[in-house]
Order: C-alpha cells, then sequence, then structure tokens
C-alpha cells in the first residue's frame, strides 16, 4: 500500500513497482489510509510523513495498531529526529526524497524478505507475531517489542499444562488472513 497526497511522486512509484510486478494500493490521506487497512492486510505500506490530514509519524502509530504489515517511511522530512522516531514507532526502515527508484526498489525487496523469513520461521515453530506482540506456546513466553511481559511461576506452571497460549495462537491463527500486495 502506497500512502502519498503528491499525484507524481505517486504516479512514479506505483509505475516502477506495477513494472516490477508488485500490486500497488494507493491512499492520498490517512484517512483514506486508516480505512484501506480496514479491508487489506498489505505485505508493506510506504508512508509519506506529510500527509494533508495527518502525520506520518502520528499514523505510523497508528497502523501498528492495525496491522504487522511493514512501513517504509518515504518523505522530504529529512531530520535525524523524524528518521529515528520513525524507526522506533515501528518504521522497518526510511527513504529520504529525493530518492533513486533503484534504492527504493531495493529496500522494498529486503524488508520484504525480511517479512517472509519472520512468518516463514513463526509458522514453523508456532509463534504468533502480531505487530510488536509475540507469543511462543513452545517457550510459554509473550513479548511486546523486545520487553517480555511479566509472568510469575504459578501463571507460567498453569499456562504450560493448560495449553492455554497454544489453543491461543490456534484461534487467533485460524481467524487472520492475510492478503498479500507484492
Amino acid at each position: 500500500m502506497l500512502v502519498e497526497d503528491d499525484e507524481a511522486t505517486e504516479r512514479t512509484i506505483s509505475r516502477a513497482l506495477e513494472t516490477s510486478g508488485y500490486r500497488v494500493v494507493v491512499a492520498g490521506t490517512g484517512a483514506e489510509a486508516r480505512a484501506l487497512l480496514q479491508e487489506i492486510q498489505p505485505d508493506l505500506i510506504i508512508l509519506d510523513l506529510m500527509l494533508p490530514d495527518t502525520d506520518g509519524l502520528v499514523l505510523t502509530t497508528s497502523f501498528r495498531a492495525l496491522t504487522d504489515s511493514a512501513i517504509l517511511i518515504c518523505s522530504a522530512r529529512q531530520e535525524q529526529v523524524d528518521r529515528v522516531l520513525g524507526l522506533k514507532l515501528g518504521a522497518a526502515d526510511f527513504v529520504a526524497k529525493p530518492f533513486d527508484l533503484d534504492e527504493l526498489e531495493a529496500r522494498i525487496e529486503a524488508i520484504l524478505r525480511r517479512v517472509a523469513r519472520s512468518r516463514e520461521a513463526s509458522s514453523t515453530s508456532g509463534e504468533l507475531i502480531v505487530g510488536d506482540l509475540l507469543i511462543a506456546p513452545s517457550r510459554a513466553t509473550v513479548r511486546v517489542g523486545s520487553r517480555p511481559l511479566r509472568r510469575c511461576s504459578r501463571v507460567k506452571r498453569s499456562v504450560r499444562s493448560s495449553g492455554a497460549i497454544r489453543i491461543l495462537v490456534r484461534a487467533i491463527s485460524s481467524t487472520c488472513t492475510l492478503v498479500a500486495c507484492a
């Protein structure tokens, strides 16, 4: 999904990606992007920070609550604080405008490889990853970002013996579907 309000930039990126075989869904505002995320789960969101109705950094935070799609920020805002904050809020990468289309595509490919490896690893290990949340039934652990959720030994024994985490993962996995946009 491409979230970009500048029509010339949107056309340039869309054409390049479609020529490379990607399916591109476009939103020109933050509101349009939020609405689209109710309908689709793209593999990647390319996000401009300067949208007419919202700041892209705010949108990054709300996207994290809606989807586990990777986010690539592509913005004319080049200050270090924007790059660092964007990455800390959950973006996978940041590309400053103006950019080289070959570099943009290379970064997209790298992000999609990481997403594919992560999904493959989580499916073979039985782990469930949603945004920053990781549920690992085999280890009876739950992490948000890099921080494990606290647990007491009684709860840990109870969870392991009852298989509650496995049941939760199966229930969530069976109701979630992914729509690939690449």
